[in-house]
């Protein structure tokens, strides 16, 4: 150019636009639009929308809005084909795991068995009722492993939950994964045949897990005749609860630190990636099913009833009646309260303190002050993230009909005077 005397000059940022950088490039025109996004290096969010770091410059928001309108006109189609070749990328460039990952002893003991044990992963998701179900079968253990059911006891400190497996996984601590599924099948008795674990944060961390920790959970699938339980909740009332949780959870230094214990709103809360990609219900069932095999993950649509849900899915026996145990959400009262906890500065034990007054307080008066709400703004914030996810899990979630039959519901009413409670005592025997 220079020994031809060509004229030239530099294209302005317009036609290349740095999305990926958290400030205002120096060639920028703001009077002209942006013509050409430069996105690779900070990519596409789960939808497949172009999310740029920076966003201060309207040129730019111009310039994304026209580009996600052209997916958003062909949204089913285009997600669906986005969210499979997603999966596909993510399984197929796992890494082979060593071949003894688990100890000679622990394949043995299952080659040994004369049929094929069942494992069923209850992974979640959260909110789901996953706690209920978890205190049911810990207080029903022993009746379980007499019926061939194994729950192993648990060593997480606040509920019973199998909560090392998801932490050794997103560590990357394959070799304490393997430790803690073989310390926790140690002591199961030779008759059973169904062994069952389970912690929500297989799902709520599903996409924190680095590629060993994915193959890790496949390795340990092969073993057994394995299926993967995951909840999945409407949308809406998921982001409510799910965002009433963070507030309570205790801050952490993690991936989601801008969440947990901080003060948040909602909206916030929607915006913030680790959060949002909780929406992405297809991309979590369709990886799954492609890291363990299709058939292999079972796809529930939450209605509140996961306990019943769960001993008919797997056709277990009717367990003594014990004691309801849940996580409630907090309500309106609840979670303006946790804000106010959470823009002041305690101690651990001294939080814990404060948050489990106020939950008292939101059980005892939170009806007064109203239940949890989502205004229209969080609504249509919440149905842009997750709206396409959602409808395509709408034909897996209906195909998804229970495989034993409800049993019919017997009430015995009384009268009184009619030995009713000598008969509510046998029941309770037998």
């Amino acid at each position: 150019l220079t020994s031809r005397a060509i004229p030239w000059r530099h294209f302005s940022s317009n036609w290349n636009f740095p999305g990926g950088r958290n400030r205002t490039p120096s060639q920028l025109i703001p009077s002209e639009p942006v013509r050409i996004l430069h996105y690779h290096s900070w990519g596409l969010d789960n939808l497949g929308l172009v999310r740029p770091v920076f966003s201060a410059t309207r040129a730019l928001n111009d310039a994304v809005t026209r580009v996600n309108s052209i997916v958003s006109k062909r949204t089913m189609k285009f997600f669906e084909r986005f969210r499979s070749d997603r999966a596909l990328s993510a399984v197929g460039e796992l890494p082979l795991l060593e071949s003894n990952l688990f100890t000679d002893e622990f394949v043995a003991r299952e080659a040994r068995v004369a049929f094929r044990r069942r494992l069923v992963l209850h992974g979640g998701m959260p909110k789901t009722g996953t706690s209920s179900l978890q205190w049911y079968l810990s207080e029903n253990r022993q009746t379980l492993a007499a019926s061939g059911f194994w729950y192993p006891a648990s060593t997480y400190p606040l509920e019973p939950k199998h909560q090392p497996l998801s932490a050794t996984l997103r560590t990357g601590d394959i070799s304490g994964f393997a430790r803690y599924v073989e310390s926790a099948l140690h002591d199961m008795p030779d008759n059973t045949h169904t062994v069952i674990l389970s912690t929500e944060g297989i799902s709520n961390h599903w996409w924190d897990y680095p590629p060993e920790g994915r193959s890790a959970l496949r390795r340990l699938a092969a073993l057994f005749d394995f299926e993967l339980c995951l909840w999945f909740r409407e949308p809406v009332s998921f982001a409510a609860a799910f965002w009433a949780q963070s507030l309570i959870n205790p801050p952490t230094a993690a991936k989601h630190a801008m969440i947990n214990g901080r003060d948040v709103s909602l909206s916030e809360a929607v915006e913030n990636d680790w959060f949002r990609r909780h929406f992405d219900y297809f991309g979590l069932w369709k990886e799954a099913g492609l890291l363990f095999g299709k058939s292999r993950v079972r796809a529930l649509s939450f209605q509140g009833d996961t306990i019943a849900t769960f001993l008919d899915e797997y056709n277990i026996p009717v367990l003594p009646l014990i004691p309801m145990r849940r996580n409630v959400t907090l309500g309106r009262l609840g979670t303006t309260l946790v804000r106010l906890v959470n823009r002041s500065t305690f101690t651990v034990d001294g939080r814990r303190r404060v948050l489990r007054w106020i939950s008292q307080l939101d059980r005892l008066v939170g009806a007064l002050a109203g239940k949890l709400s989502v205004s229209t703004h969080e609504r249509a914030l919440i149905e842009r993230e997750s709206g396409p996810s959602w409808r395509m899990m709408a034909p897996v979630l209906a195909a998804s009909q229970p495989r034993h039959p409800r049993k019919p519901k017997i009430f015995c009413l009384g009268l009184g005077g009619t030995d009713a409670e000598s008969l509510g005592i046998a029941l309770r025997i037998l």
